[in-house]
């Protein structure tokens, strides 16, 4: 079981490196750390903060796979600042 769906992070972020398997790999992964972290349970889908943070989580571990992976630059300039 996982706290969210593959559906509810690709509302989120909609990657084209990674299929749908692999962010449900992901998902469980960060799953089992909001779990632990919390003192929750994974089968726990009903807690409404758990979901949440397994969606964010889950979302910010896929941005950085699509980065590792070349979809996203790896710095962004906008005028005179620059982000990494």
């Amino acid at each position: 079981m996982a706290l969210c769906s593959v559906a509810e992070v690709k509302t989120e972020v909609n990657p084209r490196s990674l299929s749908d398997e692999e962010i449900s790999n992901i998902i469980t992964r960060v799953s089992r750390s909001v779990a632990t972290q919390t003192g929750g349970s994974v089968d726990d889908s009903s807690n409404d903060l758990l979901n949440l943070a397994c969606i964010h989580l889950s979302a910010a571990a896929v941005y950085r796979e699509m980065r590792a992976r070349g979809e996203l630059a790896a710095r962004v300039k906008m005028g005179n600042s620059e982000q990494q």
